[in-house]
């Protein structure tokens, strides 16, 4: 009975092999989507899922084709699988993929795919077919302790086959990955102004990239590469719609120190460093990451709120219907206290607000409390106003201030409760 079986999968795996080595040319691909490790997802049960589905979805014609065949095979009384010993090919297929993928993204219709897809669920399927004949032959021949141990042998050989290196990796998880740090501070602090630039061999480039990175964060950000970015200024870069930087001290653009110097603050513009997120302890100080603004504020300033954080520049743009205003902050010490901003557009001899903004001084999702690294410059909420249609033309005083939201209170400033900058509205 279980002869023919055999000789079934013998040339349906052999069929296989044939097509995936000449006709679907996988020993010519490159496997660098496939072995892409992302520690920072290990051992993440949703992500481990996730690739069972992805797997498994495309096999779906196939696996319900099996299913009818075994249906009529049992109504017509051929040789068939035992389908107790089946279960095998369930277990086996989910344990196996789920072991070998947890460290490896296999989303659906990624092209990470085209390189594991075909092989494993063929291999795991037919090897589990196998190990079913021979298991249900065994206990046919009153060998059941026997049929016991080829069962646990065949369940570890696909699950223990990776577990060398996912013990490598769960080891390697217990420093920090400076990549995940950085898609989470993205995600939460940085405003989707523009692209940012990388250099295509960086370990950073696939950051931003949901399907090869696993990035699920709430901002969308788009990126470019560039392999000698010195031969541009970051002004034509930051014209061209490319706001942000991101670099690894390995990342081979750094072999032109002199260059990427006169690059990052040279007369045609001055990066502004927002972030830098060093290498864990007792590993290579080479993957610190930098992440830099192309341009800095339009205006530079350095005005104390209070004791612990520091106003250090601005961006303004006044019009006859509105005014924009972004902030750029830094923090000295951690804030006790969830500021909140105000900006208010008043006259000359009034505190009394003619229009105003009041809301988060940065991102929503950085509070003032989560400011704790003393280098790092966070970028403002952009503030709008709308200039009243009767406020007659003149000099007005643009009035900066934070306070806290329940109480009122308000930091001081060196000129008072808030920061006062002289703008000119003009008549509509």
């Amino acid at each position: 009975r279980m002869l023919p079986w055999l000789i079934a999968e013998l040339g349906i795996g052999l069929a296989c092999a044939a097509y995936l080595a000449f006709g679907y040319g996988a020993l010519r691909l490159e496997n660098d989507e496939a072995m892409r490790v992302d520690p920072a997802m290990a051992l993440d049960l949703a992500r481990g899922l996730r690739n069972l589905y992805g797997t498994v979805l495309p096999v779906g014609p196939v696996l319900f084709t099996v299913v009818v065949a075994y249906a009529v095979s049992r109504y017509r009384r051929w040789p068939v699988v035992d389908w107790h010993k089946a279960l095998y090919l369930l277990a086996v297929t989910v344990a196996g993929i789920l072991s070998v993928s947890t460290f490896i993204g296999i989303e659906p219709f990624s092209n990470q795919m085209r390189h594991v897809l075909p092989v494993s669920p063929a291999v795991i399927g037919l090897w589990s077919l196998c190990a079913a004949q021979i298991v249900s032959t065994l206990r046919d021949r009153g060998q059941r302790t026997t049929g016991y141990g080829v069962t646990v042998g065949i369940i570890v050989l696909f699950t223990m086959t990776a577990l060398p290196g996912d013990v490598v990796l769960i080891q390697r998880l217990a420093m920090p990955d400076p990549r995940y740090a950085l898609w989470q501070w993205s995600d939460a602090s940085l405003p989707p102004d523009g692209k940012i630039l990388m250099f295509p061999d960086s370990p950073l480039r696939a950051v931003w990239n949901r399907p090869y990175s696993g990035y699920d964060g709430q901002t969308a950000f788009e990126w470019v590469y560039d392999d000698a970015p010195y031969r541009s200024t970051p002004k034509k870069f930051f014209d061209q719609g490319v706001v942000y930087l991101a670099e690894m001290a390995r990342d081979t653009w750094n072999e032109h120190l002199a260059e990427m110097s006169v690059f990052s603050d040279g007369p045609a513009g001055t990066l502004m460093p927002l972030k830098i997120f060093p290498a864990p302890l007792g590993q290579d100080q080479a993957n610190a990451i930098y992440f830099y603004r192309m341009l800095p504020p339009q205006v530079p300033v350095d005005i104390p709120f209070g004791e612990s954080l520091r106003l250090v520049g601005y961006d303004l743009d006044v019009s006859a219907e509105s005014i924009r205003f972004r902030p750029y902050w830094q923090a000295q010490t951690r804030p006790t206290v969830n500021y909140s901003l105000f900006v208010h557009l008043t006259a000359a001899d009034s505190p009394e607000p003619l229009a105003q903004y009041d809301g988060s001084p940065a991102s929503a999702r950085r509070p003032a409390t989560s400011w704790d690294d003393p280098g790092e410059t966070l970028i403002g909420a952009d503030a709008r106003l709308d200039i009243p249609a009767d406020l007659p033309a003149g000099a007005y005083p643009l009035r900066i201030g934070l306070y806290d939201y329940e109480t009122g209170q308000r930091l001081p400033v060196e000129e008072g409760d808030a920061y006062a900058i002289a703008i000119q509205i003009e008549g509509r």
